[in-house]
């Protein structure tokens, strides 16, 4: 997004509070980021680390609120839909990637989350 503020800042202060020890603190940090996400391209996306997004996404799935399970999913479809615009074959290319930088059950629950897997 040019000419905007970009997100990072944020994102990385929030990046603590995903791992946080309180349910409802977890679920409030996953909903920031997901719309930090949502505003992103790939270009920020690769600056604050996209095998990062992807794994902190991967643990929010199994989550204990529904709210930090949600953002989670609204975090991986941004991810896949930026990292997959300009690829000819999209699921392969978002398997490949998955499989590379986590573990199979993890990776495994991200292809649930992209109905065209």
């Amino acid at each position: 997004m040019v000419g905007s503020m970009t997100p990072l800042p944020l994102l990385s202060k929030l990046r603590v509070y995903v791992s946080h020890a309180n349910f409802r603190v977890r679920a409030k940090a996953a909903i920031s980021i997901s719309n930090c996400v949502s505003k992103m391209g790939l270009e920020g996306m690769k600056e604050f680390g996209l095998v990062e997004l992807v794994q902190m996404s991967a643990d929010l799935l199994k989550d204990r609120l529904p709210e930090a399970r949600e953002a989670a999913r609204s975090v991986v479809i941004s991810i896949y839909e930026v990292f997959t615009e300009s690829e000819e074959q999209k699921q392969e290319a978002w398997q490949s990637f998955c499989q590379s930088n986590l573990s199979p059950i993890h990776a495994q629950s991200m292809f649930k989350i992209i109905p065209s897997l």
